[in-house]
């Protein structure tokens, strides 16, 4: 017993050391919300740990890891590892979503202090550098149908956005605009939005057709463009290419025109009814308030409306584009005008804004206002003899 003893004092035993012999990772671009595979080897020396020990993989800035660098995961060798043995191991791990850019990938072996080393000053490893890639958000295309689209028609976009680079875990909005020129910006005319609510994977792609009502503010040529990402919501390797612009359109107004008017009787006697039947067409687009017809008498085909007014009518439901509206009205021209005039039309003098605002009137056919003749068409007396002083005449009124 006391030969043990000394013998165990004179040879203590050696301390074990660990190491990092080896690690490498693949691939060498990580797309954000992708995997990195990490392969490694730690090896013990100078004695066998026998307590378990954890391995912990790291993304650092530099090539000298420590435990504040950015954490990838662990493995844990629960057996130890005895003297000379080593152990090597194939992980994947995901990267944190919050981080981008070039990061050494490192392990720090036994980084719990689990194991008593003859030297704790070199446990940790750095291996190769990574660069994990934020996402690129892009509208790959953009189409819009009809190439004409009349005011207060609906209009039809499709576009297709994809995520490369990494994924864009957040929702992302797809803002839809109508600009006067090619480049689409967030201060266009707003058409809608679509958004995805579960973000998208890298190399995926989304695509939508969807249906908008232009501003009836507007009308005119406009491009048909989309934004990505338009309110921010996903940190993107490239924010300059989130804009497509698509084709162009026409938002076209409004044009009434009467086509049609007739006027009975063609004489009329001073202070009797003139009956006129008119029919209005609206082409162009939707008219967004009411409106109304004006009927003359005009000396000449050019119906103004200097011309004399002999009424109106009103129409005040919206028309929509191809439809139109037919009605007949009874009107009393003037008392104090007599002759031969042309009766005419003009639709919305005030009111609507059109495209053509120089077809509104139409000239009708002529009519007479007849003054009245007074004629005496009987006279008889009796008797026919009358004694001298007999006849009697009414008492004629002086002053």
């Amino acid at each position: 017993m006391i030969l043990a003893l000394t013998l165990a004092s004179a040879y203590p035993a050696a301390a074990v050391d660990l190491t990092v012999a080896a690690i490498s990772a693949s691939p060498p671009t990580v797309p954000l919300g992708s995997t990195v595979t990490v392969e490694s080897t730690v090896a013990a020396s100078g004695g066998g740990a026998v307590n378990g020990f954890y391995v912990h993989y790291y993304l650092s800035t530099d090539p000298t890891i420590t435990t504040s660098d950015v954490v990838l995961g662990n493995r844990h060798l629960s057996a130890g590892l005895k003297d000379g043995e080593s152990s090597t191991a194939t992980l994947t791990f995901s990267p944190p979503t919050s981080i981008s850019g070039t990061y050494y990938v490192g392990a720090i072996v036994d980084t719990t202090s689990q194991v008593s080393e003859s030297d704790e000053t070199n446990n940790a490893l750095a291996g190769p550098v990574i660069t994990i890639t934020k996402p690129d958000l892009v509208v790959t295309a953009v189409s819009a149908t009809p190439a004409t689209v009349p005011l207060g028609s609906p209009l039809t976009v499709t576009d297709t956005v994809t995520c490369a680079g990494g994924k864009a875990s957040n929702t992302i909005y797809v803002k839809y605009y109508l600009s006067s020129d090619p480049t689409i910006t967030t201060s266009d005319v707003p058409l809608g939005n679509r958004y995805l609510s579960a973000g998208l994977k890298d190399g995926e792609s989304s695509t939508a057709t969807l249906a908008f009502s232009p501003p009836t503010s507007i009308s005119g040529t406009y491009y048909v463009g989309a934004i990505v990402d338009a309110t921010s919501q996903v940190s993107e390797s490239d924010e300059t290419n989130n804009a497509l612009a698509g084709p162009v359109i026409t938002i076209t107004k409004p044009d009434l025109v009467v086509t049609a008017l007739t006027a009975t009787p063609t004489t009329v006697p001073l202070g009797s009814s003139l009956t006129v039947t008119d029919s209005v067409t609206v082409t162009g687009g939707k008219t967004l308030s009411s409106f109304y017809v004006r009927y003359y008498l005009s000396t000449d085909p050019v119906i103004t409306a200097s011309d004399i007014s002999i009424g109106s009518r009103s129409i005040g439901a919206a028309m929509t584009p191809g439809q139109s509206n037919s009605a007949t009205t009874t009107l009393s021209p003037s008392t104090s005008i007599t002759g031969t005039y042309y009766v005419g039309a003009i639709v919305d003098s005030t009111y609507i804004d059109e495209s053509d605002e120089t077809n509104n009137a139409i000239t009708g056919p002529v009519i007479t206002i007849t003054k009245p003749d007074l004629v005496v068409t009987a006279l008889t007396a009796t008797p026919t003899t009358v004694p001298l002083g007999s006849l009697t005449c009414p008492p004629t009124l002086d002053g």
